[in-house]
């Protein structure tokens, strides 16, 4: 298992620098300059000129991109152009809010999709098990930012209990302050997310409570509900944990949307500003940061089967 963990550690830095070097180039190749950016409309040709300079603009994309690889080697991602902060700290700064985002939706449709696939299961073909299938047909169809200004119409709007936009840090105003404004957000965020879910552990308990062993246990005289949970749960959840991975993953990348529309100062709403003022630093270390993530989660995820299922060998 170590030498499994260590060779898939190894194998982050390729997938690192293949996505640092698309990213790289890419941004390169948009119109607009960030110098005239930082400037503002008043400044003369030659001003930009020279701080383009300053800001190693005007040098060749390789030296550019052999440049920034150096730094971040040394743990440097630069320093945000229109923050005028390193990005390391930039990107410090706006975590907590992302974080929290999303491992609420993940609490929310890991809990609701595995519960609704249980269900649909245990009572298959009938008015419930119709009735969570059409709903979660509606989830995965319902797009994020529809659902997420819905919520705010026809929630956030008519209660005073759910704040229509922002987010209270929690070492300012408390764990409770902060989840106030992220429920909705959350709900919003993890609606397509539950709904796969939910879909998925319905088709594996299907097929496991076909087994044979599954017989064997009510043959012996096993309630229903310790074959479902007991029996039926543990082997129908391995394949689920792999949506639930990636599941995570999309969660982190729909943020991005989600945090505009609730208006919440996280990693998603910083790299859209970035793009937006062609912040090439801290595009990049904001890419960096969601790619290194999505890998580690998959990483996560291949060890959990093997404690999942001892059968499992690396």
């Amino acid at each position: 298992m170590a030498r499994y963990i260590t060779k898939r550690l190894l194998a982050l830095v390729p997938v690192l620098l293949i996505v640092a070097v698309i990213v790289f180039v890419l941004m390169r190749l948009l119109p607009g300059n960030p110098a005239a950016m930082m400037l503002g409309p008043e400044a003369t040709t030659e001003e930009i000129e020279q701080l383009a300079e300053q800001m190693g603009l005007k040098e060749p994309i390789l030296k550019q991109i052999t440049e920034w690889f150096r730094n971040v080697i040394k743990g440097d991602l630069g320093k945000s152009i229109f923050l005028r902060m390193p990005v390391t700290k930039a990107i410090y700064q706006h975590l907590e809010a992302t974080l929290l985002l999303t491992l609420l939706a993940l609490v929310v449709a890991v809990t609701v999709g595995i519960s609704a696939g249980v269900i649909a299961a245990a009572w298959h073909n009938s008015l419930l098990d119709q009735l969570i299938m059409s709903l979660s047909t509606l989830g995965v169809a319902i797009p994020v930012f529809w659902l997420g200004l819905m919520l705010i119409l026809k929630v956030a709007l008519p209660s005073s209990f759910f704040p229509v936009a922002g987010y209270a840090p929690v070492a300012r105003y408390g764990m409770g302050a902060s989840m106030r404004y992220l429920i909705l957000p959350a709900i919003s965020l993890s609606a397509g997310q539950a709904a796969a879910i939910a879909r998925m552990t319905r088709a594996n308990m299907l097929e496991v409570l076909q087994s044979d062993y599954v017989r064997t246990a009510k043959a012996k005289g096993a309630s229903g509900l310790a074959v479902t949970f007991k029996h039926a749960l543990k082997n129908a959840i391995i394949p689920t944990v792999t949506v639930i991975g990636l599941c995570l993953a999309n969660l982190m990348g729909g943020a991005v949307v989600t945090e505009q529309i609730f208006n919440i100062p996280g990693i998603g709403r910083l790299l859209i500003t970035a793009v937006f003022r062609r912040d090439y630093p801290l595009i990049s270390g904001i890419v960096l940061y969601i790619a290194s993530a999505y890998v580690l989660i998959n990483l996560v995820i291949d060890i959990m089967y093997a404690f999942l299922d001892p059968r499992i060998r690396f």
